[in-house]
């Protein structure tokens, strides 16, 4: 009988009918709150907020169709074809998880075990910035047009400086269409501002200056960037900083006043990333940038290295006729890595892809991409009913077909440079000697162990169960001096671990919690 009983139990507990019903205070809300309420908060760009039980509960159901349809959180790159730092894809469990809360009726569990919001979800994410540089208060004039807009101020930098961290603040996100961010050390934005008696000056076509480099952007869906400790962008002595905003029409009469803020690099000699649109009209191999009415058309691009470059990031920008894009590398030897493919363009939803690590790309490499328009009426994002031909341009109702690389000239051991570390530990103090330390902690995706060897040993991190068996082991090599390495825990069942790090016969260890 006892038998009969155990096997009716776990056969119950595998077919789900005892398994606890989930809950928003204990498994939704952390979930929510790690992929979500970045956007999904008051006056943020979400249709509605996420970060009570109150306004979860009212839109379970739209909540659990978005995430089961994959529609939400919006990552629109294919994971599968490369994978990128920071991604904002759920899970199989976490969607699960939500669906069955919204089918069960949506309990709220014990609101004293909710987890703490993030820190940063509205306002600004670089809270102690080292540069901040504010637009003046601008009143869009854009009637039955778009406006693009430039405004040049002063960064007030007496020195050298590199940007590790940048970020760009719409003022007013319901009119701010775009933002493009340039440095400039010649005065040639200020001398065609001086020529308008309104704030700013017109920017159709770019700023008005050959030596303006583009540092940031805001576009709907974009993140601020953080580079890895030890890059950055150059701000060279008495530079100015020019907006370009797009305002589009329909837009008149509001105001705006965007902003940008940078936090400056402590690293001893920084490199310097740089920012271009290495796929661009110039190197299509079957252009010009022509889309007929009623076709779905496909274009092609080519460009071949001329140096070894290590490349941080990947943004590719049509507009509204995109239908997919493709980015991949062909080396000398005829290797292939993949870059980036979104099968599915959305043009309110365009984000830069920052890869896991570096990815060496050497000379003679030629970068090759395939991109689709679909200029019918088939296409709901198509602006003319009926359709009409469509060039390249800069308004919305034309096309582009760019994709902008952030990347630095290579060095030795560039491949093994991680960037997926979590941007919220990048400027912790040193980890003192002998010590261990590890945040996030909980942690539900990614995790950073960092720790300090006084010598050079082989080294290797294990993560250890509470019963002592080793889960998983990373083995670093032959290490020393201070080191961070990043845990991925997201196949990790919740629950409490150790890491081990064993190293010339010592050890160090620390506690992991996993949501």
């Amino acid at each position: 009988m006892s038998r009969l009983i155990s096997f009716v139990f776990i056969t119950t507990i595998a077919s789900g009918s005892l398994l606890a019903q989930p809950t928003w205070s204990e498994d939704v809300a952390p979930i929510l709150f790690s992929n979500c309420v970045a956007c999904h908060v008051d006056g943020g760009i979400g249709p509605f907020p996420l970060t009570t039980y109150a306004q979860s509960t009212s839109m379970s159901a739209a909540i659990a169709h978005a995430v089961e349809e994959r529609e939400m959180p919006p990552f629109p790159a294919d994971v599968n074809y490369q994978r990128y730092a920071h991604e904002r894809v759920l899970t199989d469990a976490e969607i699960n998880t939500i669906v069955a809360w919204a089918e069960g009726g949506s309990p709220e569990g014990n609101p004293d075990n909710v987890p703490d919001l993030p820190e940063r979800i509205s306002g600004p994410s670089i809270k102690n910035a080292d540069l901040i540089v504010t637009m003046p208060l601008y009143t869009s004039t854009a009637t039955n047009s778009d406006v693009y807009r430039c405004f040049t101020m002063p960064a007030n930098n007496l020195t050298n400086q590199v940007l590790e961290h940048v970020e760009v603040i719409p003022g007013n996100p319901q009119i701010v269409h775009h933002v493009l961010v340039y440095v400039d050390t010649s005065d040639a934005s200020e001398r065609l501002d001086a020529r308008d008696e309104e704030p700013g000056y017109p920017g159709f076509g770019g700023v008005g200056s050959n030596s303006a480099e583009l540092i940031a952007a805001f576009v709907p869906g974009i993140e601020p960037v953080r580079y890895p400790s030890g890059f950055g962008l150059a701000l060279p002595a008495g530079s100015r900083i020019i907006f370009q905003v797009h305002y589009p029409e329909g837009s008149d009469g509001q105001t705006d006043q965007t902003q940008f803020r940078a936090k400056f690099s402590t690293a001893p000699n920084p490199r310097i990333v740089a920012i271009a649109p290495i796929l661009s009209p110039n190197n299509m191999t079957d252009g010009p940038l022509v889309i007929p009415a009623n076709t779905v058309t496909t274009f092609h691009q080519e460009y071949t290295l001329p140096i070894d470059v290590s490349v941080i990031s990947i943004v590719p920008h049509m507009h509204l006729l995109g239908k997919s894009t493709k980015v991949w590398a062909v080396a000398p030897n005829q290797e292939t890595t993949p870059l980036i493919s979104i099968p599915q363009w959305d043009f309110h939803w365009q984000m830069v892809y920052t890869f896991r690590s570096l990815q060496r790309l050497e000379r003679g490499t030629k970068i090759r991409s395939e991109v689709v328009y679909d200029n019918t009426e088939n296409n709901p994002e198509n602006p003319s009913s009926p359709p009409k031909t469509v060039r390249w341009g800069e308004a919305t109702t034309d096309e582009m077909i760019l994709t902008y690389f952030a990347y630095v000239w290579y060095q030795d051991g560039d491949e093994n440079i991680r960037l997926d570390e979590p941007t919220t530990n990048v400027h912790e103090e040193p980890t003192p000697h002998n010590q261990v330390r590890i945040g996030p902690n909980p942690a539900s995706t990614y995790t950073v162990v960092r720790f300090t060897l006084d010598a050079t040993a082989s080294t290797r991190i294990r993560i250890v169960g509470l019963n002592g068996q080793t889960i998983a082991t990373h083995q670093l090599g032959m290490v020393s001096g201070n080191q961070s390495f990043p845990l991925n825990v997201t196949a990790l069942p919740s629950g409490r671990y150790e890491v081990v790090i064993e190293s010339g016969g010592s050890f160090l260890t620390t506690a992991l919690v996993v949501n």
